[in-house]
């Protein structure tokens, strides 16, 4: 090969290599290991780069042939390793997908171990984890089941894409389609739809020589809310962290959390029956007029005219009410 046709190619070579995370000393032991006969310094990287008059007589060329055909080889080796780590990263994704997919198919049916589910593809630390896992807590608690035969749920995988490696961490889009309809358990009313094509993004790690998905990034823009996950206890413990356990209250009600504001006043135990029967149906008002919207028959707008006014019969409860962290 000429060498003012090889010299612009091997650049391109190097360049390449030292892209993917090959330094130059890299790219010199892997020479080394190779041609015995031959010790190549990494400053040749340097001079050769900076040098266009660097090729001198045959015997150099002979050497630069040489380095092409190893770099060659190498980058050839590198391309197999990326392909196969694409693939290996790609069936993660598919394979986490379908584990989260399930994990909503079983919620309230059967038995189901999160864990055991994710694990196999989800760092148990990780937001991703996490996010899933609050999810289907959430549909355990209002007793909400995935819907297979009046509207249908399903997932699709529409593109997928390795953005990048570096070192242990690797960045994934994707676009995805989830349809998901979730059903009141004991009537079998729709109460929440979500029906979304959109772009995501995942961070996946390596630890231990196993990848698993870290984080993952979206934005849905549907103007829904689900109804608000809690427990008991944590109810109680940020009402005791307060000296003013009103003012913790009436920020749910900010947030438009009307039933962790309802279920908060209820924990104290000076409420006395009729006011309990009245802040439930309170309750009931509030998670009615969220299934309209998580529904399709009203619009966000609607949605927040609607709850101001619940909002001001709820502070209008509270007044008549006197709360001491004593009483929880």
């Amino acid at each position: 090969m000429d060498y003012l046709k090889l010299r612009p190619i091997l650049l391109d070579l190097i360049t390449a290599l030292n892209s993917s995370g090959y330094s130059y000393q890299d790219m010199t032991d892997s020479f080394n290991q190779d041609q015995s006969d031959f010790i190549l310094f990494k400053d040749f990287f340097s001079r050769f780069r900076s040098n266009p008059t660097y090729y001198d007589g045959k015997a150099k060329h002979s050497k630069l042939l040489s380095i092409y055909t190893h770099l060659s080889q190498l980058e050839n080796k590198n391309s197999d390793k990326s392909n196969s780590l694409d693939r290996e990263i790609s069936t993660i994704i598919r394979k986490g997908l379908d584990a989260e997919f399930q994990c909503f198919t079983k919620i309230n049916r059967e038995e189901l171990n999160i864990s055991k589910e994710l694990d196999p593809y989800f760092w148990k630390d990780g937001v991703a984890f996490k996010k899933i896992q609050q999810s289907l807590l959430q549909k355990e608690m209002y007793e909400w089941v995935l819907d297979h035969d009046l509207y249908g749920s399903s997932f699709t995988l529409l593109k997928f894409k390795l953005e990048s490696v570096f070192e242990d961490t690797a960045v994934v889009k994707t676009q995805e389609h989830w349809k998901l309809h979730w059903l009141e358990k004991s009537s079998d009313i729709l109460q929440y739809q979500f029906d979304l094509i959109n772009e995501q993004s995942y961070l996946v790690t390596l630890n231990d020589n196993t990848w698993k998905i870290k984080d993952n990034i979206y934005i849905t823009n549907l103007n829904k809310k689900r109804p608000e996950f809690y427990t008991t206890d944590s109810l109680k413990q940020i009402l005791r962290s307060s000296a003013n356990p009103k003012s913790i209250i009436k920020s749910f009600i900010s947030n438009n959390d009307l039933a962790k504001a309802i279920d908060s006043l209820l924990l104290f135990k000076n409420i006395s029956k009729r006011k309990t029967s009245s802040l439930q149906v309170q309750k009931e008002d509030y998670l009615a007029l969220l299934r309209e919207l998580n529904i399709g028959r009203i619009d966000y707008t609607q949605f927040l005219d609607s709850i101001q006014k619940q909002k001001s019969t709820l502070v209008e409860s509270m007044k008549r009410i006197k709360l001491s962290t004593v009483e929880l």
